[in-house]
């Protein structure tokens, strides 16, 4: 059961999920269904994500991948309890575990090397830059405020295993930074992609794949465009997000 005049149901078209989000408070977006996308996991691999809201990533992952086992990471308590209700809302149980903690602290909730695949939709900007979402809910969401980018790259590599793979989804201005962040980590890019709204736009996100303990090398893959010039979406971006019963 939900509160409508608190919740909303969404139905999601990417394997029929339905997902309870707060009317007023952090509500995913379309970066989720990219990272979701973007993602690789093989079978019967273990994967976590780090700051998972209402559980928007681990539900996409179960539809979308053969993971063995999804465990999604959260540290406020309402949206770890949101995403508990969203697992057990779509019959997941036996696929997603929802932990409530801090990355800050992973050392004592789970062992070194425990994941095959990590992914992460991290908070975006550094505090004091952008204009800062007035609920505190939505500013840890989006602002640094509970955790940096340096605690981010940290609890990745602490929880990949040696060659494990670390998905994320970023801003293309923090590019540097990021990079910086994962190679003091031994964690190595491979791939990139940017996101940009249209064909004539700069890129408005990047999807960075990382290695754990992996050679240098980064493949630069083609740019993701999510409308044509009619302003509709383009074919990939139906296929992704599920348009037109693409």
């Amino acid at each position: 059961m939900y509160d409508p005049h608190t919740e909303t149901l969404d139905q999601l078209r990417i394997g029929n999920l339905r997902c309870l989000q707060p009317r007023k408070g952090y509500r995913f977006s379309v970066d989720a269904m990219l990272l979701a996308d973007f993602l690789r996991v093989e079978r019967d691999e273990r994967l976590i994500d780090l700051g998972s809201g209402s559980g928007i990533l681990p539900l996409l992952c179960a539809a979308l991948t053969a993971a063995r086992e999804i465990v999604g990471l959260e540290l406020q308590e309402r949206l770890a309890q949101l995403a508990q209700r969203n697992v057990e809302l779509n019959e997941l149980t036996a696929r997603i575990r929802i932990v409530q903690g801090d990355l800050k602290q992973v050392s004592h909730l789970f062992r070194a090397g425990e994941f095959d695949v990590l992914c992460s939709n991290p908070p975006y900007r550094k505090i004091g830059s952008g204009r800062r979402n007035p609920g505190t809910e939505q500013a840890i969401a989006r602002h640094e405020i509970a955790c940096a980018l340096n605690d981010l790259t940290a609890a990745a590599k602490y929880l990949v295993k040696p060659g494990g793979k670390a998905f994320f989804i970023y801003l293309p201005e923090r590019l540097s930074e990021l990079c910086v962040a994962l190679t003091s980590h031994r964690l190595e890019p491979k791939a990139m992609r940017c996101v940009h709204s249209h064909a004539a736009a700069p890129a408005s996100l990047v999807l960075i794949e990382a290695r754990r303990d992996a050679a240098p090398g980064m493949d630069v893959l083609p740019p993701l465009f999510l409308y044509d010039e009619e302003n509709i979406y383009s074919e990939e971006a139906k296929r992704i997000l599920r348009e037109n019963g693409c």
